[in-house]
């Protein structure tokens, strides 16, 4: 891997491409010197830059709450909102509910398993469907998490207390041990614990505090005229991490505020976040990344004045939701591929012929292969090779198909452009 070579290369490397903590950069030390760069003032002109540049997002009492918009998270942040208006999101009216479930089935799955639910997403889609009765703790998380989603769906009132509460009883309900609380926020200090025992975060202990900045946490969403514009996706970001930094419920937070994430987005308008499970993003591959962001977060207060650094919790869920947005782009593609080619050639006013059209359908067929050679075509649509050739070679004219080679011999495969011509 090259690494920067001046100071001014190593400031955006460590800050702008990528946000590093002070600590990840100390260990950089070496490379820093090694590059012919002073460590001292390549560190003091970042901090100088996040200085300079941070937003003030939330506070309360001693506490205030930062991010630093730098030129790639505002780029990341544009890019999810230019997903909105692209072409494949375009066909969002054509997803059926039974996709809209699929999604939500896997976020229940893989938000439940994050937080120590052992089953499968085959068991998941059985209990989903009603097909079967969850059997222990484990599948009634998983389920849960699922009808929580379900009951948001078509809600679009802005987050209150007490839908908070129902969906943390919609969410924890029979899963959790005895004398847990279930839909009201705990009432006296908890800890979070790992796997070893060791405590890992005491979240707030003074309850009466506790609830006080819940009742920020709640205003902070809403529109205020008197202070500073906040861009929406930002605001559901930082109650991402403000809501479990708060930790207001004796257990289940993490499942809970992963919903009301998602919730989050689709009354700010960025609907597809439904289509989309982000915790199965987060769990399959960023999962250590995701608890690390937290903790990065907690720890950025270096000088104890209370001031924290949600940055990194941004630059990781913007990360997060990009990649999401791929999964939703190929899923688009991959269900509605007939209908996206279609209105491909229609916007080209190009008219398709009978057989042409019988092209793309068998092309499009999700239970068979999106790839086949040219005498595959012709078989299947009854014509001579050179017959179903000049479809080809008009389709891939006017970008409705691809022709890709084999990686060993000489075939040649047709598929359906579904992307972006």
């Amino acid at each position: 891997m090259a690494y920067p070579t001046t100071s001014k290369e190593w400031i955006k490397y460590l800050t702008i491409n990528h946000y590093y903590t002070f600590f990840e950069i100390e260990n950089r030390k070496k490379l820093i010197e090694e590059s012919g760069c002073d460590y001292i003032e390549v560190t003091a002109k970042i901090k100088q830059y996040r200085l300079k540049n941070r937003e003030n997002l939330f506070g309360f009492g001693e506490k205030h709450f930062y991010f630093v918009e730098t030129f790639r998270l505002k780029e990341s942040m544009d890019k999810i909102k230019a997903f909105w208006k692209s072409f494949e999101y375009n066909f969002q009216d054509d997803f059926s509910f039974k996709l809209l479930r699929e999604t939500l089935i896997e976020e229940g799955y893989y938000s439940s398993t994050m937080e120590g639910a052992n089953t499968t997403v085959k068991r998941a889609r059985t209990l989903a469907y009603g097909k079967s009765q969850p059997q222990n703790k484990s599948e009634f998380m998983v389920l849960n998490n699922f009808r929580a989603l379900l009951a948001l769906k078509d809600k679009t009132e802005l987050l209150t207390h007490n839908l908070i509460w129902q969906t943390h009883k919609a969410t924890v309900e029979d899963s959790l041990d005895d004398g847990y609380t279930v839909g009201s926020y705990r009432t006296e200090p908890n800890e979070i614990i790992n796997a070893n025992g060791k405590v890992i975060f005491s979240p707030i202990a003074n309850i009466d505090t506790m609830n006080q900045m819940l009742d920020e946490l709640i205003h902070f969403l809403q529109d205020d005229e008197f202070a500073k514009p906040i861009e929406n996706i930002y605001k559901a970001i930082a109650f991402h991490f403000l809501f479990a930094y708060i930790h207001p419920f004796d257990d289940g937070n993490g499942r809970t505020v992963r919903i009301l994430f998602s919730y989050l987005l689709k009354i700010y308008g960025y609907d597809m976040f439904y289509y989309i499970s982000l915790s199965e993003i987060i769990y399959t591959k960023k999962g250590k990344d995701y608890y690390k962001a937290f903790i990065d977060v907690e720890r950025s207060d270096v000088g104890q004045d209370k001031n924290f650094d949600m940055t990194y919790f941004f630059y990781y869920m913007s990360d997060v939701m990009l990649q999401g947005l791929e999964v939703l782009k190929h899923r688009i593609n991959t269900y509605l591929r007939e209908d996206i080619i279609k209105r491909r050639a229609e916007n080209q006013r190009l008219d398709l012929t009978p057989r042409q059209n019988q092209i793309i359908e068998i092309l499009s067929d999700k239970n068979k292969s999106f790839l086949l050679t040219k005498a595959e075509l012709a078989k299947k649509c009854g014509v001579s090779q050179q017959t179903i050739q000049k479809d080809l070679t008009l389709m891939g004219d006017f970008d409705l198909i691809d022709k890709l080679k084999a990686l060993k011999g000489n075939k040649y495969y047709y598929r359906l452009k579904v992307g972006i011509p």
